[in-house]
């Protein structure tokens, strides 16, 4: 009676079950092999060597109960593979290992390190090659440095419960990470040669995308969470390679935290928003234009905080967020306007109640008065008769009264600067 799981997996040359166990040496559980871990992975290397190089070495559904690296030949080369469904309870080194054509590591349960460095993935010269990772999970770290993906690249819906490393790596053909779960991941200098995908991607710690190599818009985020997008590091450098399509953007790129403990970083994310603004009016997406100008400004404004301490409010950026969030919240300009109007109407009937008192009756002369002294401060409305000054006092009330005009005519024309930008987006 063969082994029941090579049934399953649809082995081509079923294996008989070894003493004690209903299943072959490959799918026994560890305790029931009967071997040691070094026999175990000699009968694997075996099974290699000794394969049909005519059609795909299979060894899906395997429990590997131990540590292996992969050393089957001198020339390091390996067939094309079937891992899917396998298990590795110890550490897997498969370092610059040749894969021709397909190799498939489906659904696979990586327990402890896997290291796949300086790994070549070719296609063969009668089928187009495929790597392929989907629904398998890292519980440890991977390593998949210096990598050269020549085939397609399929690693959708993975779990990364540990750090991955695809530094040096290169994606010559289409890949995708679509549907994956990513704890913290390195693509310094990686190349994409290709369009990739990560769709519907979760980043929970900090991904790296610095100082990549790819053509333009040719790595693609999809319906990421602004969690998620949060996470992801890049440059401006890195802008036209990237692409943003249904994603929930974060207030900001950066956190406060990192600008506190590093200034450089300040002008590394000013450089950034302004690239991005610059990608977003090519794209006519207005929307995002004033994003990254808010993002860009408030920057400003904190490095003007930096250098300048207690006194950064005296300056233009200060005052341009102050009263109108830099031309993009029209409520809080709108908000300043409400008040210049009003505040001259509000003192000067302070002033009178102060010296009538509070009465049932409403004094008609008094409250055209206090109008009348009240408009002199609105720069839309025109007195045909200004009394001339008399004293300091009135001299001192004209000046004052002019500059609060040029204040709410400046107020005004921020309020209708912040409204068209909203009404643009």
């Amino acid at each position: 009676m063969p082994c029941p799981k090579c049934i399953e997996f649809g082995w081509p040359d079923p294996q008989e079950p070894v003493e004690g166990s209903e299943f072959c040496v490959f799918h026994a559980p560890a305790e029931q092999k009967g071997r040691s871990i070094d026999l175990f992975n000699l009968a694997v290397f075996t099974r290699i060597n000794e394969w049909d190089q005519s059609r795909s070495c299979d060894l899906s559904g395997t429990i590997f109960p131990g540590d292996i690296k992969f050393f089957p030949s001198k020339t390091n080369t390996l067939l094309p593979m079937k891992f899917s469904h396998s298990k590795f309870y110890g550490k897997v080194d498969f370092s610059h290992f040749t894969f021709h054509g397909v190799a498939l590591f489906d659904n696979v349960l990586f327990y402890k390190q896997a290291i796949f460095r300086n790994c070549i993935y070719i296609h063969c010269q009668d089928q187009v090659g495929t790597v392929s990772f989907n629904n398998s999970t890292f519980y440890n770290t991977a390593d998949f440095r210096q990598s050269n993906f020549d085939c397609h690249t399929n690693m959708q819906n993975i779990t990364f419960k540990a750090d991955v490393d695809f530094g040096g790596a290169s994606f010559n053909a289409w890949a995708s990470f679509s549907s994956s779960h990513f704890f913290t991941a390195n693509f310094l200098e990686t190349t994409f040669n290709n369009q990739t995908y990560f769709n519907i991607v979760e980043f929970i710690h900090e991904i790296k995308f610095y100082t990549i190599h790819a053509h333009p818009e040719s790595i693609h985020f999809y319906n990421l969470s602004s969690e998620s997008i949060k996470n992801i590091k890049f440059r401006s450098n890195e802008v036209k390679y990237i692409t943003f399509s249904c994603c929930t953007w974060p207030e900001f790129l950066h956190t406060q935290h990192e600008i506190e403990c590093d200034d450089k970083l300040i002008d590394q994310y000013i450089e950034l928003y302004c690239c991005l603004k610059q990608s977003a009016v090519a794209a006519h997406d207005q929307y995002m234009v004033s994003k990254w100008h808010f993002c860009e400004k408030s920057l400003r404004l904190e490095k003007i905080k930096k250098e300048r301490g207690v006194y950064y409010f005296i300056s233009i950026t200060w005052l341009y967020s102050m009263f109108s969030g830099f031309g993009e919240r029209p409520f809080r300009a709108g908000i300043w306007l409400t008040f210049f109007i009003f505040f001259p109407l509000l003192i000067y009937s302070i002033i009178y109640l102060s010296h009538t008192g509070i009465s049932d009756a409403l004094n008609y002369t008094m409250a055209s008065s206090i109008i009348n002294k009240w408009i002199q401060f609105i720069p839309i409305i025109k007195q045909i008769h200004w009394p001339a000054p008399t004293t300091l006092i009135d001299s001192l009330q004209f000046v004052f009264s002019s500059l609060w005009q040029l204040l709410i005519a400046i107020q005004a024309a921020l309020f209708g600067f912040a409204l068209r930008n909203k009404f643009r987006r």
